[in-house]
């Protein structure tokens, strides 16, 4: 940041599985699932990236958030322990596909952050991803 400095502080968790593994994943295929190297052998399943602006936490998720995929969520929850956020963004515009593992999970990071006071805000879900966040909003307001 030209004329100041950037209070920013970033981290990035991804899961990465082979090919073998994500066969072992359950019925039908995985969406949007990248290969990765020689695409061969191994897919980039999850990406997450924090960024911390100070009482702002941006989570940006890539690719799939699937019970085989939680544990990157998770580490990056577990990061949030370490900001002064009160106030969390949840970027799932490059999601393209959750199951209710990944519902239940952002469901819960939405009670720890209000437990602690703060605020969560999903924004950017569109497709399959909007569809089984709202049909769940739904199923909770009965």
């Amino acid at each position: 940041m030209p004329g100041g400095s950037d209070s920013r502080k970033r981290g990035t968790v991804s899961i990465t599985m082979t090919a073998h593994e994500v066969g072992m994943i359950g019925p039908g295929p995985i969406m949007g699932v990248a290969p990765v190297g020689d695409g061969a052998s191994a897919v980039q399943l999850l990406t997450i990236t924090l960024d911390d602006f100070e009482t702002v936490c941006v989570l940006k998720l890539r690719g799939v958030l699937r019970d085989t995929s939680i544990a990157a969520l998770e580490a990056q929850i577990d990061q949030l322990a370490c900001t002064r956020c009160d106030s969390v963004v949840v970027d799932l515009d490059e999601l393209t596909a959750i199951d209710t593992v990944g519902i239940n999970v952002l469901t819960g990071l939405g009670h720890y952050v209000r437990g602690l006071g703060g605020h969560l805000e999903l924004i950017g879900a569109r497709g399959q991803v909007a569809e089984v966040i709202e049909d769940a909003a739904r199923e909770t307001s009965c």
